[in-house]
């Protein structure tokens, strides 16, 4: 925002009680906690709501995001959610973190990303590994709670550090939560302009992506591994296109941009 043009002041609700006693011309807040907004005195309040509705329904109810957005002068979600469509603001990579290092790629490995929230992603995984060994090629995984899991690198990485992970490795595969949006860790992945993301065949990941190479079962995703790492150039002209259009339109300078002009204050 402040490379858009704009002064920038940031409030924790949560770790500090009352926010900068100031005017502004625009609040976006990008808590999933509520809080008092009328201790914001601005004059366009957006929320940015980040949850997935599939995920978060497992924990609150469904009318949560209505709740939230009560006081509220504009809303966008980060997820493609039902009702809300019009509002989708996909989130984003930052290209001065996401891009290519001149690091030497390992030939027989394939990253996995992502938490492994629940038995059935930790059999995914296990299942994976497993079936890739027999086709000569190593399991990597990156996320949290990955306990007990083979080639476990021991936790999520972030910025540079996930960076130089992505920039290692010629496949990523990703598997979603919700049904319909790439979270951020995808245009992570196709902003670090070395790895190829072969992912769940959802809607929201086409819409961004439409070029991209999807899976639809465990012996879809593994011929689809296969082929790309034993083909070469065709993988790594998808990897340049789908770089294209992941700085092209989803970093997340261009989405901030996007969301001030849909508010009309860019």
């Amino acid at each position: 925002l402040q490379e858009l043009g704009y002064n920038v002041y940031v409030w924790d609700p949560i770790t500090t009680k009352e926010p900068p006693q100031l005017s502004f011309d625009v609040l976006i807040s990008w808590t999933n906690t509520p809080f008092d907004i009328t201790k914001i005195d601005a004059k366009k309040k957006v929320l940015y709501y980040l949850e997935d509705y599939e995920y978060i329904s497992r924990i609150i109810e469904e009318s949560h995001i209505d709740n939230l957005i009560r006081g509220y002068d504009f809303v966008f979600t980060v997820n493609k959610l039902d009702g809300y469509e019009d509002a989708w603001l996909p989130i984003g990579c930052d290209e001065e973190v996401h891009h290519i290092v001149d690091i030497n790629q390992a030939e027989n490995v394939v990253l996995f990303v992502g938490t492994i929230r629940d038995p059935d992603r930790r059999d995914f995984v296990v299942e994976l590994g497993e079936r890739l060994k027999e086709h000569g090629f190593r399991l990597f995984v990156v996320g949290n709670n990955g306990e007990g899991i083979e080639e476990w690198l021991g936790r999520a990485f972030y910025f540079k550090d996930y960076n130089d992970i992505l920039n290692q490795v010629k496949v990523v595969v990703n598997k979603h939560v919700g049904r319909f949006s790439p979270s951020d860790k995808v245009h992570c992945i196709t902003g670090s302009g070395k790895a190829l993301l072969i992912n769940d065949d959802l809607q929201g990941y086409k819409e961004c992506y439409p070029n991209a190479p999807t899976w639809k079962d465990m012996d879809d995703c593994i011929s689809k591994i296969k082929y790309y790492m034993e083909n070469e150039e065709e993988r790594i002209k998808l990897v340049k296109e789908m770089n294209d259009i992941c700085y092209e339109k989803f970093t997340y300078k261009k989405q901030l941009q996007h969301l001030m002009e849909e508010i009309e204050l860019g």
